[in-house]
């Protein structure tokens, strides 16, 4: 999820710029993925190998698509449920590569993304005068490629979880006394960590709704009427009938409510 959206062209590639840069600040610390911690990752079931190509294609990704390691280590390991899906025709590689484009995405257009991703495809591509617009297209509607963007469709809070955890304890620890740098921290700043954490960690307020539940005085008093003025009616037509008038006659009603006037003939 873009952390900035572009208000015009003009700043699209500055904020794609920024973007980039926060992601990667944010992004967890590259730990190096094993062919042993990625078997135990894949989904029951499955029969993809953990290949020493598709490792190094993984632990290379920096240096590959100029995305921090341990961000696309992260994205890597998040989306492997996918190849448990049934998606036809997904390998283990074809799987990394629609990670890095996925991601390369969020900060080119998708041609260049491709470019990048799939260099000797595209330079094929190119030399034999073909349509790389189409081939792209065709790439971005893939199945894999569409479950992937779903995946990446997050908000920032759900993103960056493991962020906001590993700030909360900072804070924490300056409210100790203990700064991350390993030097002392003044009373002050103590007491303004503490107070901040305190925001942080505060259970949520119980607000409460007074709601009314039932009429209103103003529609008893007027189902009140109501009833009175049935209860008149109904008197009235027994008496007419006991005085010998047709049915027809003593059924037509006229209920009066305030200024208005309810005749049923």
């Amino acid at each position: 999820m873009d952390i900035l959206e572009p208000k015009s062209l003009e700043d699209k590639d500055i904020v794609n710029s920024i973007n980039k840069g926060m992601a990667q600040k944010l992004a967890p610390k590259a730990i190096g993925i094993t062919k042993e911690e990625l078997e135990s990752r894949l989904p029951r079931g499955t029969s993809h190998k953990v290949t020493d190509k598709v490792l190094d294609a993984i632990n290379n990704m920096e240096r590959d698509i100029d995305l921090d390691q341990g961000m696309m280590e992260d994205k890597v390991i998040s989306s492997l449920h996918l190849l448990g899906q049934g998606l036809k025709g997904v390998t283990l590689e074809k799987y990394v590569n629609a990670v890095k484009y996925v991601n390369l995405k969020k900060f080119m257009l998708n041609k260049e993304a491709y470019s990048i991703v799939f260099r000797k495809k595209y330079n094929e591509l190119i030399s034999k005068g073909k349509q790389v617009d189409n081939f792209v297209a065709m790439y971005n509607q893939t199945d894999l490629v569409v479950e992937l963007e779903k995946q990446s469709i997050l908000p920032a809070h759900v993103e960056y979880n493991h962020v906001y955890h590993e700030m909360i304890s900072n804070l924490a620890n300056v409210a100790r006394g203990q700064s991350t740098s390993g030097k002392d921290v003044s009373p002050m700043v103590q007491v303004q960590a503490a107070s901040k954490l305190l925001d942080h960690l505060s259970p949520p307020v119980e607000n409460t709704i007074d709601l009314k539940v039932g009429m209103s005085d103003e529609a008893k008093s007027v189902q009140q009427e109501l009833a009175e003025q049935l209860r008149i009616m109904n008197e009235n037509q027994m008496k007419r009938l006991e005085a010998g008038e047709s049915i027809d006659d003593v059924q037509k009603i006229n209920i009066k409510i305030a200024d208005a006037e309810i005749v049923d003939e």
